[in-house]
């Protein structure tokens, strides 16, 4: 059977495990904020690199597209100018 504390032993004991709690839950607080932080970065990586996505599939078109005007206006003057 466990002997009871003197109530000072008992008093400084709780007021041990309150400031270990405190600190316990402040180290949360700094992980959950810096949790936050790294997931906003993230969120913002993946914007820009879908937007960057975007912008290089819109210039792969239009390179496409501008190379096959090239080609077909390439046979339409070989065509005029031959003669026919």
């Amino acid at each position: 059977m466990q002997s009871e504390l003197p109530p000072q032993d008992f008093q400084a004991q709780v007021l041990a495990e309150l400031r270990n709690i405190t600190t316990r839950l402040d180290k949360l607080e700094v992980d959950q904020r810096e949790t936050k932080e790294q997931i906003s970065r993230i969120r913002f990586e993946m914007e820009a690199s879908q937007k960057t996505g975007e912008r290089l599939e819109r210039l792969a078109t239009s390179l496409i597209a501008g190379a096959t005007i090239a080609v077909i206006a390439g046979v339409v003057l070989t065509i005029i100018r031959s003669g026919g």
